[in-house]
């Protein structure tokens, strides 16, 4: 489901002009939505990993968020828009957290 995710993500991010414009947002709600969809995107790739995997898709999605803002740059001929790669970092490490927060909630409530 995440993987499909991300494929949808760079999909939409990639849109020819014309329907590029129609799907964009500005200001909080664009920030916003990068740090929704790229927090749901670590959190449904990582669904039953647990470790090193777990690292290996933080790593990925980060790398990703940060490419794509690289690749949307050169292919619109626009700055880097250092905004959206900082709130794509926000949402992964939000996604990070939530899950490893709720891990170690549920890991507690079970030793008891």
């Amino acid at each position: 489901m995440g993987v499909l995710l991300v494929l949808l993500l760079a999909v939409l991010a990639l849109l020819p002009e014309p329907f590029k414009g129609r799907t964009a947002t500005s200001g909080l709600v664009h920030e916003c939505g990068h740090v929704f969809v790229f927090s749901l995107a670590f959190l449904l790739t990582s669904m039953g990993s647990r470790g090193t995997r777990e690292f290996a898709i933080l790593a990925v999605l980060l790398t990703f968020g940060f490419g794509l803002e690289l690749l949307q740059s050169r292919v619109y001929h626009i700055p880097i828009e250092y905004r959206d790669i900082s709130a794509n970092f926000s949402g992964v490490l939000l996604g990070f957290l939530g899950r490893s927060i709720w891990i170690g909630k549920t890991r507690d409530e079970f030793k008891e």
